[in-house]
């Protein structure tokens, strides 16, 4: 919670979080959360890792992409809406950025939740 308070407040801090290191730790609980809790905190951190302008070196974020794809099929509808922003922010942008979020697996899911009845996930 604590590193996407830090990282969403600018930039320039979201970077030196990311370059820290922060993202290796924080996908390993995504495999393995402790909780349930504490996933939907890692999600929303991940959200802000990815966002903001200028953005985050792809270089940085992109391994996050199909972990985040992975969360699109989670249960909670909270986890699924923040990793939906997180891909939002992430294909902001260039071919580059769109193409990663192609690669890391994340479209046909995406596609598939439009067909849901869930209106705050697919607006």
């Amino acid at each position: 919670w604590c590193l996407g308070n830090v990282a969403g407040d600018s930039p320039v801090l979201r970077d030196h979080v990311l370059r820290s290191g922060a993202l290796g730790p924080m996908l390993q609980n995504i495999v393995k959360p402790a909780n349930q809790s504490l996933l939907g905190n890692i999600v929303w951190a991940l959200s802000n890792f990815c966002r903001g302008k200028p953005q985050p070196d792809l270089s940085l974020i992109e391994h996050c992409i199909p972990y985040l794809a992975f969360l699109l099929n989670h249960e909670k509808k909270d986890i699924v809406m923040d990793a939906c922003w997180a891909l939002s922010y992430l294909s902001d942008g260039d071919d580059d950025r769109i193409q990663a979020v192609i690669n890391g697996g994340a479209v046909p899911l995406l596609v598939s939740l439009l067909g849901q009845d869930e209106s705050s996930i697919i607006t």
